[in-house]
């Protein structure tokens, strides 16, 4: 028994050195206390319950970062409240505790400040493990970290040029109305598409359409401020997001930007190829439905080219 007791008292300071926080809470059927401690300490569950001859329950499953339960019996709890007395020796019997986080406390009083030459060869053993384990898996989820963020990155990217998809530029676009609505500030919306596509792809080849389309969105992310997002909706069709913009003000610059992709032609192999975009501009409401301020933006510039058709 009491070389079970010692076992645990050992296994309770190679925790306490690793994680110090510990919560424990009573169970309701049998008045037996639980522990919950962190999955990466799992090796040190097996030692407690080979040592502790299955008079330790443990749950293998779930994942790195949950928790598992650690059941510990009335029987226990007395060998353990025995080891305690005889290893504190002076000091006298030590008081029964309430939770796993007491005895931890006691286990530290009697110790568990020494160095970690005064732990057993195995439990020694186990925290080297523990923390190669460790450090094993805070790279590996550093890593991970940073393949899911590259991989938001191209989920969120265009295919062919360097500004953000339909999905990207929508959900953006929704949080922008959230932005608009909280703090009351105006916001607009504008929308291109790029004129006789279908020419430049005849006369040039798609290699000279898909250039002129990189053109464009080049143009734009070049003509607006940081924080505004330019997004390609599909085909021909982009849009540009304008923060603390109102109506008049999107019209004005929805033209600025027409007029920087009309003077800045396309040299596509020793060809230059006029390049130049229709537009128009819509200020939404904040309370606005995503896809309806999209389309008013899309019909304010069909009733522009319709009104002057050389813009």
């Amino acid at each position: 028994m009491c070389e079970r007791a010692g076992n645990y008292r050992e296994a309770t300071l190679a925790f306490k050195r690793l994680c110090p926080a510990v919560r424990a809470r009573k169970t309701r059927e049998s008045g037996d206390e639980i522990a919950t401690f962190p999955l990466q300490f799992a090796a040190i569950y097996a030692l407690w319950g080979a040592q502790s001859q299955g008079c330790f329950a443990t749950s293998a499953a779930g994942e790195f970062g949950k928790t598992l339960p650690f059941i510990m019996t009335s029987r226990d709890k007395d060998d353990i409240r025995r080891e305690a007395g005889a290893s504190t020796g002076a000091r006298g019997s030590s008081q029964p505790s309430a939770g796993r986080a007491e005895r931890a406390a006691a286990a530290e009083s009697a110790g568990a400040d020494a160095p970690e030459s005064e732990l057993s060869p195995k439990v020694r053993e186990v925290v080297r493990g523990l923390r190669a384990e460790v450090e094993t898996l805070q790279s590996e989820l550093a890593e991970a970290r940073a393949k899911v963020a590259y991989l938001e990155r191209l989920a969120d990217q265009d295919t062919l040029v360097p500004v953000v998809n339909r999905r990207a530029f929508t959900r953006e676009l929704s949080r922008t109305m959230s932005y608009a609505r909280r703090y009351q500030v105006p916001c607009s919306v504008l929308y291109f598409d790029l004129n006789e596509l279908k020419d430049i792809n005849d006369t040039y080849g798609h290699g000279a359409g898909d250039a002129a389309l990189v053109r464009i969105a080049e143009t734009l992310i070049a003509s607006v401020r940081e924080f505004d997002i330019v997004g390609r909706l599909g085909g021909d069709e982009f849009a540009v997001i304008l923060v603390h913009v109102d109506g008049k003000g999107a019209a004005e610059k929805a033209a600025a930007l027409a007029a920087a992709v009309e003077a800045a032609p396309l040299v596509y192999r020793g060809i230059e190829i006029p390049v130049s975009v229709a537009f128009g501009s819509y200020q939404f409401r904040p309370d606005e439905n995503v896809d309806h301020a999209i389309d008013a933006a899309d019909r304010a510039m069909y009733a522009r080219k319709r009104s002057a058709p050389d813009a």
